[in-house]
């Protein structure tokens, strides 16, 4: 009875979207009470106007490029199509600021195929083929990230450090075994061939097969991605006088980004990212005050530029347009 029970309430809040959005600014709400607890809010105003406005405008440049890198990963799955590598930078992007400001996270692949279908006649089955790529090779690229960083970090393994990049490699097994499922069980099914969707997915995936450069170039701006990403947070930790290496840095970003992707979170994914960021800083040795002043303008950097975008591809196309699946 109990087991049933759990089952229950686990199928409800999975399949009501506003008990997650709830859920999620409780766990958020509860990580952000641990993360500030303790600190000094005079200490980190008094850090966080001293930021040059140099290294500010300086942060920016790797953080555009993080943007390109991760928008080509996705272009280059998508061979033979008639589509801009702008266009697919802005449906990206657009998407992923939907999903930041919405209570409701999880729609930003399906705002991104939508846009991509509709506005660009890219074929949904390829679509979705290079989206679900993309973000497996996403999977393996971060693993590869924080495994190579834990290795060559003894510091990176303290419990503290531990319990975000715990999370990211749920995420990480989670969605390798569902990818490995829809990969190897789809040709599987006796009924796939009735249905030409399933044929259309099947033919998209098998053309990213016989384009191993594609995939190869795709990976590779996707683990490059991650590496900017990490050199934008190194710049901007000389400004709050902290010393951390540039491995770290980027395990650390990883580890929170999948982090707060791993678990119900606010929206932009407040108080989840900054309790990540500031746990493995302080665990390495950073002052508490001066970690968490960095995570509120390191989580800034991450999600204003694409936010910024979908609020004026919005007011482009309008609200409809962009959230309309059909």
């Amino acid at each position: 009875m109990k087991l049933a029970q759990f089952k229950f309430i686990f199928l409800y809040v999975l399949r009501n979207k506003w008990v997650q959005a709830g859920t999620g600014l409780l766990v958020s709400s509860f990580l952000t009470i641990l993360a500030i607890e303790k600190i000094d809010w005079i200490e980190i105003s008094t850090s966080l106007k001293a930021i040059p406005i140099h290294t500010l405008l300086i942060v920016l440049i790797p953080i555009a490029l993080t943007m390109v890198l991760r928008a080509m990963r996705w272009y280059l799955l998508l061979p033979d199509e008639n589509i801009k590598f702008v266009d697919v930078l802005l449906i990206q992007n657009t998407g992923m600021g939907v999903n930041n400001i919405s209570p409701i996270r999880m729609i930003s692949e399906p705002i991104q195929l939508a846009l991509i279908t509709k506005n660009y006649n890219v074929g949904f089955s390829k679509a979705f083929t290079g989206l679900v790529g993309g973000n497996f090779l996403d999977v393996i690229a971060s693993a590869l990230v924080i495994t190579v960083g834990v290795a060559l970090i003894p510091s990176l393994r303290d419990q503290a450090i531990s319990i975000p990049i715990l999370g990211a490699f749920i995420l990480f097994s989670f969605s390798t075994l569902v990818f490995i499922a829809i990969a190897r069980g789809i040709h599987k099914l006796a009924f796939w061939g009735r249905f030409q969707y399933f044929q259309e997915v099947v033919n998209a995936a098998n053309l990213l097969k016989d384009r191993p450069w594609n995939l190869a170039l795709a990976f590779l701006a996707t683990l490059s991605h991650w590496v900017v990403l990490g050199l934008a947070g190194w710049i901007l930790m000389s400004s709050f006088g902290m010393e951390i290496s540039l491995v770290a840095m980027t395990v650390i970003l990883v580890a929170a980004t999948f982090f707060t992707a791993a678990i119900p979170s606010a929206p932009t994914g407040m108080g989840t990212f900054h309790f990540a960021v500031t746990t493995m800083l302080v665990a390495l040795g950073e002052n508490h005050s001066i970690a968490f002043g960095f995570s509120i303008v390191m989580h800034l950097f991450t999600v204003l530029p694409s936010s910024a975008i979908a609020l004026i591809m919005v007011w482009r196309l309008g609200a409809r347009a962009i959230l309309e699946r059909k």
